[in-house]
């Protein structure tokens, strides 16, 4: 079992980076497509951070089938051969569906159980507000500034 965020980050962003493009296929989401989505909401859900399931339904249902298909049969923790399209909708995913504020807390709680000498008040407030693109920038530097020494 993975015993950091970031280990379960990385698993859901093979997922939310693996997304393809539609294939002009119809409205309703295919069984693959429904799948996908039900893996994002999973490895979020267990990484302790929130999707908006409306928006993962959306952006997930513009994958092609074959897509789709190779991301379910991955699952969270396979590696998903999938068009090069996929990767920009991935990023879609990770930007607008990800509630910034469940994402920062996972985080934070990550980093105070990884690192004592961080000081996760002052790691929260440095990064409170911010959208998950700019949380993913600054986070690093960040936890440096909010380093104590002992």
């Amino acid at each position: 079992m993975r015993t950091t965020i970031t280990a379960c980050l990385a698993a859901a962003t093979l997922v939310l980076t693996a997304c393809g493009s539609s294939d002009g296929g119809s409205d309703e989401a295919s069984e693959d497509q429904g799948k996908v989505a039900d893996l994002l909401m999973t490895g979020a859900g267990d990484a302790g951070f929130e999707l908006d399931r409306d928006c993962v339904n959306e952006t997930v249902g513009e994958l092609s089938d074959a897509d789709a298909k190779a991301l379910a049969d991955a699952g969270l923790e396979g590696d998903a051969d999938i068009s090069a399209e996929g990767e920009a909708i991935g990023e879609r995913i990770f930007s607008e569906c990800v509630d910034a504020a469940s994402y920062l807390d996972a985080l934070v709680a990550s980093y105070g159980e990884d690192d004592p000498t961080i000081d996760t008040e002052c790691l929260k407030s440095a990064l409170e507000g911010k959208t998950v693109d700019e949380i993913g920038d600054e986070l690093y530097d960040a936890a440096l500034g909010c380093a104590n020494d002992g």
